[in-house]
C-alpha cells in the first residue's frame, strides 16, 4: 500500500497536470490515512476552488489553517478563493495574515496589491507590489502592475474640476467600500431611470448649417490584423442592435508600418463620421454585448458599459478604467479634444483619456453590462506610453494641443464591411476605412 507521502505527490502529479478528479481522489486517500493532515486539506480546497466548488474549497482551506494556523500558503490559498466569492475585505484580512506568517512570500504580496488595487487603495497597493518586486525582481507581472498603482494612484487623486470635487468624493467612498461585492466600480454610478431616456430626447436642436444625423448611433472599433475577432464582432453587433437603434459600425483599419494606435484611430473614426449621429460608442472588437444590461443609450453624461467582462473577471481592472466600451455624446469627445494622438503600442490612450474628460467638467457613469471577450494572446503594454501618461499627469505637457485639432493621417481605402468581411447578410451602412498613420514622433 502507498505511504501517505506517495498518495500525495501522486496527486500533486495529477494537479500539475490538470486531472483534477485524479488529484482529488488522492488528496481524499490521504486524509482517510490522517484526518489532520493540513497540507492534504489545503490542497483538496485549492482542487476544488479550481473545479468551481469555491465555498466548498473555502471550507477545507479553513480546516488546513485550524491545523497550521501560521503556514502562510494556506492564507494566500484562501484569500484566493474569498477574492473569487467577491469577500474583498475577507481576502485582503488573509493575504495580509500571509505574510505576517511568511514574510517573503512573494505570491501573497502581489496577491494583496492586486486586491487592494481592485478596491481603488491604490496607494497601499503600490506598497505590496514594492515588496513583491524586492522577492521576484524577475517577474514582469509584479512590475507592471506596480507602475500601474502608481499611475492610478495619480489619476485618482488628482480631483476634477472644483464644483465637482464633492460628488466625486462622496460618491467614490461609497464605491470603495462596495468594490469587493461584485458591484461595478468607477467615478459615479448611472442617474436615477436614465435607461428611460432614449434618443428622442436626446437630439440636439439642428440649424441650416447642422443636418440632421442619419444614425443614432455610430460605433468605431479600432481594429488591425484581428480578422477573426472582427468576422464574431460585426454580425454579432449587427444581430444585437438592429431592432433597438439605428446604427452604423465603422471599423476603423490602420494600415501596417507603425504600432498600433487605437486612440488615434478613435480620432480619425470621429472626425470622418462626426455627423452620422450625435452619439458615438468607442468599442473594442474583442468585446460582445451579451443582454440587456449592455444598454448603448446614454442620457447627459459620457457611460461606461463593459463593468462585467470577462477578460477583467467580471469587473473593472480600477475604478477610473474606461476601455473595452465607452458611449458618449459627440460634445464630450470634442470637449475632450479627442485621443492623444502620441500613444503607440498598447496601453495608457484610455487613462489620459478619462482625465481629459474630467478636466473638461465631465465625469461618467457606469452600467455594469455583461459582456463576453474573445481570446487572444495577451499584448504587451508599451513602457513609453507609461511615460508619456506621467508627462500628461505631472502636467508637463498640453492636452489641448495633442488630439482632434492636431490630426494627420491618409484614408487609403474604405469598403463596405459586408464585402470586406463576405458577409452579406451585414447591414449595407457599416463601413472598414483604412487608413495610414504615420510614424511614430
Amino acid at each position: 500500500m502507498a505511504t501517505i507521502s506517495e498518495q500525495l505527490d501522486a496527486g500533486l502529479a495529477h494537479h500539475r497536470a490538470g486531472r483534477l478528479q485524479d488529484a482529488e481522489a488522492a488528496y481524499r486517500s490521504v486524509l482517510r490515512c490522517d484526518s489532520n493532515h493540513a497540507d492534504g486539506w489545503h490542497l483538496l480546497g485549492a482542487v476544488a476552488c479550481q473545479a468551481g466548488r469555491v465555498e466548498e474549497g473555502v471550507e477545507h482551506l479553513r480546516r488546513a489553517i485550524a491545523i497550521s494556523p501560521d503556514a502562510g500558503v494556506f492564507h494566500n490559498s484562501l484569500g484566493n478563493a474569498l477574492r473569487l466569492l467577491g469577500q474583498t475585505d475577507a481576502a485582503i484580512a488573509c493575504y495580509r495574515r500571509a505574510v505576517e506568517c511568511q514574510t517573503d512570500l512573494g505570491e501573497a504580496h502581489k496577491n494583496l496589491g492586486q486586491t487592494l488595487s481592485a478596491a481603488g487603495r491604490f496607494r497601499e497597493a503600490a506598497e505590496s507590489f514594492q515588496t513583491a518586486l524586492r522577492l521576484r525582481p524577475n517577474d514582469p507581472e509584479v512590475r507592471q502592475s506596480l507602475l500601474n498603482a502608481a499611475l492610478n494612484e495619480l489619476i485618482w487623486a488628482q480631483c476634477p474640476p472644483e464644483s465637482l470635487t464633492l460628488r466625486i468624493s462622496t460618491e467614490s467612498s461609497r464605491i470603495r467600500e462596495n468594490s469587493g461585492s461584485g458591484l461595478v466600480s468607477g467615478p459615479c454610478e448611472t442617474p436615477p431611470n436614465s435607461h428611460e431616456f432614449g434618443y428622442s430626447q436626446l437630439q440636439r436642436p439642428q440649424s441650416a448649417a447642422s443636418p440632421a444625423p442619419q444614425y443614432d448611433l455610430v460605433i468605431l472599433v479600432p481594429y488591425r490584423d484581428r480578422l477573426e475577432h472582427l468576422r464574431q464582432f460585426a454580425p454579432h453587433m449587427d444581430r444585437f442592435l438592429r431592432d433597438k437603434l439605428s446604427f452604423r459600425l465603422v471599423v476603423i483599419e490602420q494600415a501596417f508600418g507603425a504600432p498600433f494606435n487605437p486612440g488615434k484611430l478613435r480620432n480619425v473614426g470621429f472626425h470622418l463620421h462626426r455627423d452620422d449621429a450625435d452619439v458615438f460608442a468607442l468599442h473594442d472588437v474583442d468585446t460582445l454585448p451579451m443582454d440587456e444590461s449592455c444598454d448603448y443609450r446614454i442620457a447627459d453624461r459620457p457611460m461606461h458599459l463593459a463593468g462585467r467582462a470577462s477578460k477583467y473577471g467580471g469587473r473593472l481592472p480600477y475604478p477610473t478604467f474606461l476601455g473595452a466600451v465607452l458611449v458618449l455624446r459627440r460634445e464630450h469627445f470634442e470637449a475632450a479634444n479627442g485621443f492623444s494622438n502620441h500613444y503607440w503600442g498598447w496601453g495608457r490612450e484610455d487613462d489620459e483619456f478619462a482625465r481629459r474628460l474630467w478636466s473638461s467638467g465631465i465625469i461618467w457613469g457606469n452600467r455594469p453590462g455583461l459582456y463576453q471577450s474573445l481570446e487572444h494572446p495577451a499584448s504587451n503594454l508599451n513602457s513609453r506610453n507609461d511615460a508619456r501618461l506621467l508627462e500628461f499627469l505631472r502636467g508637463e505637457r498640453d492636452w489641448r494641443a495633442d488630439g482632434l485639432n492636431s490630426l494627420d493621417f491618409q484614408v487609403t481605402r474604405s469598403i463596405a464591411l459586408r464585402e470586406f468581411l463576405d458577409q452579406p447578410d451585414l447591414a449595407a451602412q457599416h463601413r472598414l476605412v483604412t487608413v495610414d498613420l504615420g510614424t511614430p514622433d
